[in-house]
């Protein structure tokens, strides 16, 4: 039975959550910068799935931890939820669902739960890092072995949510024009996209930090602020 007031074990904790701003803040900034898909779609997955997973099995150990005094097992996180993220972030607002009634402010938790769960971008976004993160990372390469799977690649995925969010944002006008306009299209996609992941990061930060995902939480998940949206 892990014991998280051991310097031993909570040192792991702390480390686990540095890695996880460090993933999640360097993927907020390419998201920022994104120009060109093919060179920038992979180091962007790479940081933002596994920042991702990482938030997510933290909150729920957090919880799990909090309501049964023990950290879920290694079986439970490396096998039941693996690379799972689209069920661990269904979890996890499930934890924030269940216990909203212990928030600081109920209304204002519930106002951030409410606004991620009715955000597109961010379900498609976390649709496409689930996808990468649990069988798509080598999508090229075994096309290459096998010919092509029968579903689509994590970066079509992201690509089609690109072009949906400046079909939506009225954007697609600015192609063609000079380079001025584009680049300011491109940084407003960008920005949906940012916003988006700021919004869903903020609203696991604000939930312990008003008391909903249990003490440890409240002390741990507090050092992870997301960026502002400017």
């Amino acid at each position: 039975m892990t014991d998280l007031d051991s310097p031993a074990v909570w040192s792991a904790l702390e480390y686990e959550l540095e890695g996880t701003w460090s993933l999640l803040g360097q993927s907020e900034r390419m998201l920022r910068d994104l120009r060109v898909v093919t060179e920038d779609y992979d180091p962007l997955f790479a940081c933002l799935a596994t920042g991702a997973e990482k938030l997510l099995k933290i909150v729920h150990g957090l919880v799990v931890e909090d309501e049964q005094g023990q950290w879920p097992s290694k079986a439970s996180m490396s096998t039941t939820y693996s690379h799972a993220i689209l069920d661990l972030d269904a979890l996890c607002r499930g934890h924030i669902r269940d216990r909203l009634h212990t928030a600081t402010s109920s209304g204002y938790i519930g106002g951030l739960l409410a606004a991620v769960d009715d955000d597109q971008v961010i379900r498609d976004l976390l649709e496409a890092v689930n996808h990468y993160a649990r069988q798509g990372r080598f999508h090229n390469l075994d096309t290459l072995a096998d010919g092509p799977p029968d579903h689509p690649s994590p970066r079509v995925l992201f690509e089609t949510l690109e072009l949906e969010i400046w079909k939506r944002e009225g954007l697609g006008g600015q192609l063609g024009k000079d380079q001025p306009a584009f680049d300011a299209a491109l940084a407003q996609g960008n920005l949906v996209l940012r916003s988006s992941l700021i919004r869903w990061w903020e609203l696991y930060y604000r939930a312990a930090q008003h008391g909903v995902l249990g003490p440890r939480a409240k002390r741990w998940l507090s050092t992870g602020s997301p960026p502002p949206v400017l």
